[in-house]
């Protein structure tokens, strides 16, 4: 049997509970980022920094896989810079819900709702979009896009191009 923490216990208690998403990232720099979808919390001993993220269309597919985005303010550029800096291709990204009030939460308050990697980003001016995938997807592994008719035309194995003033010999992908 589950205990539930006196902060829990007064949100089960109510008519009606909003639950706010903390979310975490360890980027391909191995840093471990924590934020929350509201204020600045503390849960199981770390702080979850306030950061204008928002989870989005997060669903279950079919085959116990999950997808959603997870969607960042990028009025100061930090949403940008984790992109295009730390880098996000499949880096681990895990989904927690907490009710209450906070600012502080027991470690028990915590439900896990996804856990994944994340995928394609979408960097604008105001916004930046990571869609995330669970580890269960197909196309979790890189690299994620095949051009499969690159060109229309192309020369037999063993032609020789030259380009900017070096040779190129074209060889067979199958020896």
């Amino acid at each position: 049997m589950r205990t539930l923490s006196l902060n829990l216990q007064t949100e089960v208690g109510r008519d009606i509970t909003t639950p706010f998403a903390v979310v975490e990232i360890t980027t391909n720099a191995a840093t471990v980022l924590r934020f929350s979808t509201r204020e600045t919390v503390t849960w199981n001993a770390v702080t979850w920094t306030e950061s204008g993220i928002k989870v989005d269309s997060l669903r279950d597919l079919p085959g116990g896989a999950q997808e959603g985005r997870l969607v960042f303010q990028n009025f100061d550029n930090a949403a940008s810079a984790l992109v295009l800096t730390d880098g996000i291709t499949d880096a681990p990204v895990k989904v927690y819900l907490l009710y209450g009030a906070g600012p502080t939460f027991a470690a028990g308050d915590g439900v896990q709702i996804f856990e994944g990697v994340c995928d394609a980003s979408d960097v604008q001016l105001e916004r930046v979009t990571i869609d995330i995938t669970s580890a269960g997807r197909l196309r979790e592994t890189s690299p994620r896009l095949y051009y499969t008719s690159f060109c229309h035309y192309m020369p037999p194995a063993g032609r020789v191009l030259s380009w900017g003033g070096e040779h190129f010999e074209l060889i067979s992908r199958n020896g």
